[in-house]
């Protein structure tokens, strides 16, 4: 199936997904008292208008009970511990940043409720080695409190831009993150 993101993008969604699925909803369902007893259900990827429309006009990733879920899952070794939010696209079209942000001025109730950030070691691999939860309207918050601290990195493969939020930040000030990590849990 074509995009106009090309296949790394479609490869992106389909491994995300099998992450979300496989590894980071049972650890959220296990470990995180607001998912116990979810059900999780995809929005991204789905033949349906409705959820496409929620995925690519509002940056909602999954349905959870009456909420709306923001995911991203990143590989390698080197574990983050930062959200990363897309400010910027190669094509010029709209970020997760611009849509969330528009949606939270405007008091719109169609927006993530929560944003989950995970790092696992390798794609199709289920070496967790953190996830965090965040209120969406607490962590844009943040960035418009403090964004000029923040930095934007460009992912080397998709040339587009993101704001790197750190965990250790959003706790310094205040943000309440749940976050579980392979070598310690905690908020």
């Amino acid at each position: 199936m074509g995009n106009k993101y090309g296949d790394n993008y479609t490869k992106d969604a389909e491994d995300s997904k099998w992450a979300m699925l496989n590894v980071v909803i049972p650890k959220l369902q296990s470990d995180f008292s607001a998912f116990a007893g979810q059900k999780f259900s995809p929005v991204e990827g789905e033949d349906n208008r409705l959820l496409r429309q929620l995925d690519s006009s509002f940056s909602v990733d999954w349905v959870v009970g009456n909420k709306f879920v923001a995911s991203r899952v990143q590989w390698g070794e080197h574990n983050w511990d930062s959200y990363t939010i897309r400010t910027r696209k190669r094509d010029g079209g709209s970020t997760e940043m611009q849509k969330i942000a528009l949606a939270l001025a405007d008091g719109g109730s169609i927006r993530p409720y929560w944003h989950v950030q995970a790092y696992i070691i390798e794609r199709g691999s289920t070496g967790l080695l953190s996830v965090a939860v965040v209120k969406t309207e607490e962590l844009f918050k943040d960035v418009e409190a403090y964004g000029s601290g923040y930095k934007e990195r460009q992912d080397p493969g998709s040339k587009d831009w993101f704001l790197v939020v750190f965990w250790k930040d959003l706790l310094r000030h205040g943000v309440p993150v749940a976050i579980w990590h392979k070598d310690f849990v905690g908020m």
